[in-house]
């Protein structure tokens, strides 16, 4: 997921331009990297816990291109509306993708639009609308763990490099304009097509 959101500072400019300014504006100064001595003054998660933005654009991220789906065993009989009793040991298989990109809960279901995550937009939406790492009892366990890594991950590479994509331009929906393919998560098959470049050239 670090590599998506590193991608899509790329391929669409303005998140990544907001990105490298929120990062330089709220951890800046001491946790920059100097390349001249190859030494880097490594961004804490209380630090990363800062970026606002960072979080809408990474949850974004998770929306569009997470785990496509997990299973699930009914313990008993479940009663479903319009389907009727679902038996137990029935297997359910739980699509994420088509959850994450339904229209009743998402404003641009398939459009990358860091804003579906502010909180007057999460508000609005029931809360098992998003559950990229699943949710209940069997929620991953290092969901948070996941996150907290990711961002500084972020943070490190954004400070130091400008993504550019000059072969992926900005889409309107990923899964009719680019070539994914279904792992386990989604991965685009032509790789990830974006150059770095130092921030510093000094």
């Amino acid at each position: 997921m670090v590599s998506w959101v590193c991608l899509l500072s790329g391929v669409f400019p303005e998140v990544g331009d907001k990105l490298r300014e929120e990062i330089d504006s709220q951890i800046g100064g001491g946790r920059v990297p100097s390349l001249v001595h190859l030494t880097w003054n490594d961004p804490t998660i209380e630090d990363c816990a800062k970026l606002e933005y960072l979080d809408l654009v990474v949850k974004e991220a998770l929306r569009h291109f997470t785990v496509p789906f997990v299973s699930r065993v009914a313990k008993k009989d479940i009663q479903v509306p319009d389907v009727g009793t679902v038996p137990e040991n029935t297997r359910f298989i739980v699509f994420l993708m088509s959850l994450h990109h339904d229209a009743r809960f998402w404003e641009k279901p398939h459009e990358f639009y860091p804003e579906h995550f502010l909180p007057e937009n999460v508000k609005k939406r029931p809360t098992s609308s998003f559950i990229p790492f699943s949710t209940g009892m069997r929620e991953c366990p290092g969901a948070k763990y996941t996150m907290q890594t990711m961002k500084v991950q972020v943070v490190r590479i954004l400070s130091q490099f400008k993504i550019v994509s000059a072969r992926m331009k900005p889409w309107k929906n990923p899964f009719l304009e680019l070539s994914l393919g279904f792992g386990f998560t989604v991965v685009p098959t032509r790789g990830w097509l974006v150059t770095a470049e130092l921030r510093n050239q000094s």
